[in-house]
């Protein structure tokens, strides 16, 4: 079979056939339009020639592939994201994996190996400190 969507709608799956249909019928649709820029534009003399047109061409279909593909990997996240919050129960933030990891270090680590907040003080040598380096995370999320 050629893939596709199963009768029911609750599987999708792309086989090798249909993107290999999809790629062709793309590489199709672009020697179609710069077919078209041959025909319209002029070879050489002008202010806009052949190769300029197929240069814009080819430009707007990788910035139509580009958006596709980001559109496509913001769907997956999504789908990822709501499966989470309904297999969890809420949402996770940030603050719920930092809770987390301060839990598991603490249980697996000895306490001489618990990682410590970063804080550090910045000074050229023989000098007073000129300030401070440190990694700083918000209590709660309403901060």
């Amino acid at each position: 079979d050629g893939g596709g969507a199963a009768d029911d709608g609750a599987e999708y799956r792309v086989t090798a056939r249909d993107a290999n249909a999809l790629l062709g019928e793309q590489q199709r649709a672009l020697a179609a339009q710069m077919a078209v820029m041959a025909a319209t534009l002029p070879r050489d003399d002008g202010v806009v020639a052949v190769a300029d047109g197929e240069l814009v061409v080819v430009l707007d279909h990788v910035a139509a592939v580009w958006q596709q593909y980001a559109d496509a990997v913001d769907y997956v996240e999504h789908m990822l994201r709501q499966q989470l919050r309904t297999a969890i129960g809420k949402e996770l933030t940030a603050a719920h994996f930092d809770e987390y990891m301060r839990f598991d270090a603490r249980r697996v680590l000895r306490a001489a190996y618990v990682p410590r907040a970063l804080s550090y003080a910045l000074q050229r040598p023989r000098r007073c400190a000129e300030g401070v380096v440190s990694i700083e995370a918000r209590t709660s999320d309403a901060d």
